[in-house]
């Protein structure tokens, strides 16, 4: 339960840093989103090898400004990506909103988490079709469908 709340509490901290950085109508680019990702949103099929809870569904959205948004399966989140032309992928300043969640879509939402901060590159199997998130050590974090426009 500590270690939730520590976690909570630091995604908490990084939103309102984030919020603070900007004014409202602000345009100005923050991050770099790889090209192939600009205006695209993601649905999770699988974090860390543990699939998702039914009815949790965790996104990922890709902004032209360099953010990040969406939901971690009970919470909204936002952030800032970097990425370049070859498949380097990294997230930053990541914060959410502190509803309380069921225990599983609570511990569902930790990994989602956990893998978007561990993340170091990504690719994509049938391409077009899924996002595969990669951590240092080469290794799947997690696995995410595009969403139909």
């Amino acid at each position: 339960m500590l270690r939730r709340s520590l976690h909570v509490l630091v995604l908490a901290v990084g939103l309102v840093i984030s919020m603070g950085c900007s004014t409202e109508g602000d345009s100005e680019v923050i991050g770099k989103v790889p090209p192939p990702l600009v205006d695209s949103t993601w649905l999770a099929d699988d974090i860390s090898g543990a699939g998702i809870v039914g009815g949790a569904q965790a996104s990922l959205a890709f902004h032209p400004d360099g953010r990040v948004a969406g939901s971690g399966g009970c919470n909204r989140y936002s952030g800032i990506v970097f990425g370049d032309g070859d498949d380097a992928l990294s997230f930053h300043d990541l914060g959410s909103t502190l509803k309380a969640c069921d225990v599983l879509i609570d511990d569902q939402e930790r990994r989602f988490f956990d893998a978007l901060n561990a993340t170091r590159s990504y690719r994509f199997q049938d391409p077009g079709h899924h996002l595969v998130l990669i951590g240092a050590n080469g290794s799947p974090l997690m696995r995410l469908s595009q969403q139909a426009p």
